[in-house]
């Protein structure tokens, strides 16, 4: 699951474009921007959850809700998005876009009380020889449960 968590730091360095390139500059790459953090965001929250030994019946549901919303935002983008160039108007109503779109902000407020439980980490640092060797600082990385 530790891809899930490195496309996910890589999205984060694409979300910033949503403030580079405005609404006004275009629509399709502003989306573009905030969708892929939507849907790597949801990948890496599906993973955590994959990856755990044990799972409250909460966060489950909010699994399930959240996979709502996630998906459903990106389907209402896409299909007010792909007939935006149209000039009719968005193919579903506003409203539709801003329940899940305040939606989606309140699950991510929510996410870090529902995902599961891990093991902590702890990085430790060690002199590893003289300073005449290639890499004197050695990292550890253990378990807190392990020490």
């Amino acid at each position: 699951m530790h891809v899930c968590n490195l496309f996910y730091a890589l999205s984060m360095l694409v979300f910033p474009m949503i403030f580079v390139v405005p609404p006004s500059v275009s629509v399709v790459w502003h989306s573009i921007s905030f969708g892929q953090y939507i849907f790597f965001r949801y990948v890496m929250v599906v993973g955590n959850f994959i990856e755990a030994d044990a799972v409250s019946r909460a966060s489950w549901i909010f699994l399930i809700i959240y996979s709502f919303i996630s998906v459903g935002f990106l389907t209402v983008l896409y299909i007010n998005y792909t007939n935006f160039d149209t000039k009719q108007g968005p193919t579903l109503p506003w409203a539709l876009s801003m329940i899940f779109d305040y939606s989606w902000f309140v699950c991510l407020v929510l996410t870090k009380t529902f995902l599961p439980k891990q093991i902590p980490l702890q990085l430790t640092y060690k002199h590893a020889g003289s300073a005449g060797e290639k890499n004197p600082l050695v990292a550890q990385l253990t378990s807190l449960n392990n020490t």
